[in-house]
């Protein structure tokens, strides 16, 4: 643990080589943690930053690492604040500027939902969802909402790229198209 470490300071490490990689040496790494096999870093001169879990490697500064590529689940109990220390909901998300939350899809070349919002009722079954769309281009999204009638998905409104709405309709051919 932390063999290579010459000059940081303030480090844990627990675990058969945590905190040591063997295609960098480790030398000047501050004020981190390292938990589990093979729990490093990638790049020398990392501070504040912690890998917890077998082949967890931390990429920068100020980063917390949960297990590796392997891992499929993270769970949490309880409420979970991002940018606060006493999250009063399921998930709690303060930003002292507009926060932003990013859905990412890897759809291209075809028109389709690329990211969604689900919502589920407690049996597991899917209730309502907002869609962004991909509309002729990558560079062309659109926005939908569809909701769930006696177990069929309908797509209750649609907004295009071009501003136009749809009711009921998944072509809009004006501002607002009521079908």
């Amino acid at each position: 643990s932390l063999s290579s470490n010459t000059t940081g300071t303030n480090n844990t490490a627990l675990g058969y080589r945590a905190g040591y990689n063997a295609g960098v040496a480790l030398q000047t790494i501050s004020n981190s943690t390292f938990l589990g096999y093979q729990a490093n870093a990638s790049i020398n001169g990392v501070t504040n930053s912690m890998a917890l879990g077998n082949g967890a490697q931390v990429t920068a500064s100020n980063q917390i690492v949960l297990g590796n590529t392997s891992v499929t689940q993270t769970l949490l109990n309880g409420n979970v604040g991002i940018g606060t220390t006493a999250p009063n909901r399921n998930l709690e998300i303060y930003a002292s500027a507009e926060p932003v939350i990013r859905l990412s899809g890897n759809r291209t070349g075809s028109d389709n939902d690329f990211a969604d919002v689900e919502f589920y009722n407690r049996a597991g079954s899917i209730g309502a969802f907002i869609a962004g769309i991909r509309k002729g281009a990558d560079n062309s999204l659109g926005f939908a909402f569809d909701v769930k009638n006696a177990g069929s998905n309908i797509r209750a409104l649609q907004i295009e790229p071009n501003g136009n709405v749809g009711i009921g309709t998944v072509s809009p051919g004006q501002k607002l198209s009521v079908k």
